[in-house]
């Protein structure tokens, strides 16, 4: 959370900085909240952990990954 709103701002504007740490904290709330129970039945079918694992390390470099390509460099 260190830079979130730095970046919110740099992004979007200091006009629509409420709304966009809003809907930022309310994706990340849904995303706490149906994370697990989504990985305990992946985990059911029995694919294991080491799926689940590499599934997650996978999404996060995606994440991290697109809005880079989204912001326009001057």
């Amino acid at each position: 959370m260190g830079l979130t709103s730095v970046i919110l701002v740099d992004l979007l504007g200091l006009d629509r900085l409420t709304n966009a740490f809003g809907l930022l904290l309310l994706f990340q709330g849904i995303a706490s909240f149906l994370g697990p129970p989504i990985a305990g039945m992946i985990n059911h079918i029995d694919v294991g952990f080491v799926f689940l694992m590499a599934a997650a390390m996978k999404l996060t470099v995606y994440c991290n990954v697109t809005p880079c390509s989204l912001v326009e460099i001057d």
